[in-house]
């Protein structure tokens, strides 16, 4: 099977990232896409999804069984170690109570997640071409859809709409990200964090039993996104926000399940909004 390596650094002063594969292992990728080894010191490093997935391959447990510790889906766990959702510290703490418990060698496991206990994001990430992509995904915008956000137009100058984006990401591109882009993706994400702690105390309103899985939406399209939510805008930025109502959610203790609306499901008639707005919220 090909491995799928991620990205799970910053860039790196002397070029390229530290990149992981499935099975954590973790490897310098090169500008010029090569994978060697990486005689650096990885801890000080790698993002808080790498180190989870790496604690859990070294502690013997997949996704799911991970996940079941946790009482939450291995969707989920998926997502932190994909550094496309970021766990509260409290739920830091019981993945590595997870981890005491695992089946093969746990020392190995808490070892792995202990080394870098500290280095959960504070503030703004740095402002690098890796820092960059990293906002965007964690934002939800596609390259092309970034792209459209800002204002930028396909055409003979540029090439594809999409073009200029994948410059600015692109470490051995010259082309720097203009600091409105920046702030743009940085408003982007304090919107989607204050909708997400809103549509949180609105649930935990709505449900009152905690056993009771209270279930999100996903959209895997657009067009299904415009068709079922009733709602404008891009899916993606959506799909993370709801990511973070998720994250707020089990938190104060709830089970979530995520589900994908399919073509034969009844449009929504009411969005989350309009709930909140009729319960006086």
């Amino acid at each position: 099977m090909r491995s799928v390596w991620r990205r799970c650094s910053d860039e790196l002063p002397e070029g390229g990232w530290l990149v992981i594969n499935s099975a954590g292992k973790i490897m310098q990728e090169t500008p010029e896409g090569a994978h060697v080894q990486y005689s650096g010191d990885v801890e000080s490093l790698i993002d808080v999804g790498a180190r989870i997935r790496r604690a859990r391959v070294r502690s013997g447990l997949s996704q799911t069984e991970l996940g079941d510790r946790l009482g939450v889906s291995q969707s989920m766990v998926r997502h932190w170690e994909s550094s496309d959702s970021h766990p509260t510290d409290e739920t830091l703490g019981r993945i590595r109570r997870a981890l005491d418990s695992g089946l093969g060698n746990r020392d190995a496991g808490v070892a792995a997640f202990d080394a870098g206990a500290a280095l959960r994001p504070q503030g703004r990430m740095l402002r690098t071409k890796a820092g960059f992509r990293r906002l965007r995904i964690q934002v939800g915008f596609t390259q092309v859809a970034l792209a459209a956000a800002v204002g930028i137009k396909s055409g003979m100058q540029h090439g594809t709409i999409d073009a200029i984006v994948k410059e600015w990401e692109n470490p051995g591109s010259p082309r720097e990200i203009p600091e409105k882009v920046w702030e743009f993706l940085f408003a982007m994400r304090k919107r989607q964090r204050d909708d997400a702690a809103k549509y949180v105390e609105a649930l935990v309103q709505m449900h009152h039993d905690v056993s009771a899985p209270i279930e999100l939406t996903y959209y895997r399209t657009q067009p299904q996104y415009e068709k079922y939510s009733k709602r404008s805008g891009d899916c993606g930025v959506y799909d993370a926000m709801i990511r973070l109502v998720g994250d707020g959610l089990e938190k104060r203790g709830y089970a979530v399940r995520y589900v994908y609306p399919e073509k034969d499901i009844p449009e929504a008639t009411e969005t989350m909004e309009e709930a909140m707005e009729r319960m006086g919220r």
